[in-house]
């Protein structure tokens, strides 16, 4: 059965544009609509729309229920943003369950109660497992968001966190950067980001001493006082650092400069998500730009497929990067 990746490789655009020409075609220009729209009947690709009688006729319940961490960053909160909008698209309503052990905490109830028509689950902390091989025995409608891998009988949206990784230690290279240093304990879903950054310098010989992998929470004021205390007990500095992620990053450089060292000048800085205060700093951060909206569109309209009956799908999305004042 033909899958919206399918449609997006025959029209010749990306996924994000085929999820808005079914949610949103004003957005889309006529030419892209027509090329998207042959390649969806020469592909017999149905969208879950087709099926909503059937949908209606199955579940009561209109609302689609999401399950994230705590709202503390706007990194999630542009995920969250990304599928509210979607959900309204499709004439749903959203409820969202929010906390760290949100996910042990209510999807099997969820499940088992069959509440809402389905589930979209965005990463948090570790989760058990025995709650989504319950959804998936149940086939019931689930999708997860930026986890660190897939899971059977269940669609996912994964970030290819290596080739981000793989990403920032070419360009390091490229400049000819040889002391270098990483910032910021990654979390579960994201380590392949940090172990493929250093596999990448090692495969040409380059190898960052333990004393420059600085572990910190991915916090900007953790992230200060962590480099603050390194360059104060230190006399040796990397030409560049790797934050694993803006916030981090935006941490870094104000220590930097606090101490009357130069970005890029002294230390070059590339952090990782693309946070829209990252371009406004005082020195604009280089990073890695991850597509937050487009993993919330693309989580609403894998779940109304899985909705009306369709398989569950894997999606992987790289990240692009950005280069800005702080490491060109």
């Amino acid at each position: 059965m033909a899958t919206i990746k399918d449609v997006a490789k025959m029209a010749g655009v990306s996924i994000s544009t085929v999820s808005l020409a079914f949610n949103s075609p004003e957005r889309v220009t006529e030419a892209t609509r027509d090329r998207i729209f042959d390649a969806v009947r020469s592909l017999g690709y149905v969208p879950a729309k087709v099926n909503k009688k059937a949908v209606l006729n199955k579940k009561k319940s209109q609302s689609i229920a999401v399950i994230c961490p705590k709202l503390v960053g706007p990194y999630h909160l542009e995920i969250i943003q990304g599928i509210s909008e979607t959900i309204y698209m499709n004439q749903k309503d959203m409820v969202l369950y929010a906390g760290d052990d949100a996910i042990n905490r209510y999807l099997l109830n969820i499940v088992e109660s069959q509440a809402y028509q389905g589930v979209i689950l965005v990463n948090g902390p570790i989760y058990d497992e025995r709650y989504l091989r319950a959804a998936a025995a149940a086939d019931f409608p689930v999708v997860m968001c930026c986890f660190r891998e897939s899971y059977k009988g269940i669609g996912s949206i994964l970030i290819n966190e290596s080739d981000i990784g793989r990403r920032v230690a070419e360009h390091f290279l490229k400049r000819k950067f040889r002391k270098i240093g990483i910032v910021g304990t990654p979390a579960d879903s994201s380590i392949m980001r940090k172990e493929c950054f250093l596999q990448t310098l090692a495969e040409k010989g380059i190898h960052v001493p333990p004393e420059w992998d600085l572990q910190c929470e991915l916090a900007e004021d953790p992230a200060y006082k962590t480099v603050d205390r390194f360059l104060r007990t230190h006399t040796e500095y990397p030409e560049a650092i790797f934050c694993q992620n803006d916030d981090s990053a935006i941490g870094v450089i104000e220590a930097i400069e606090d101490f009357g060292l130069r970005v890029p000048e002294d230390i070059s800085i590339i952090g990782c998500d693309d946070l829209n205060r990252s371009k406004f700093h005082s020195q604009s951060l280089s990073t890695v730009a991850t597509p937050k909206m487009e993993i919330g569109m693309l989580a609403v309209n894998m779940l109304m497929r899985e909705i009306a009956g369709m398989s569950s799908e894997e999606i992987v999305l790289n990240g692009k990067l950005i280069l800005r004042e702080s490491c060109l």
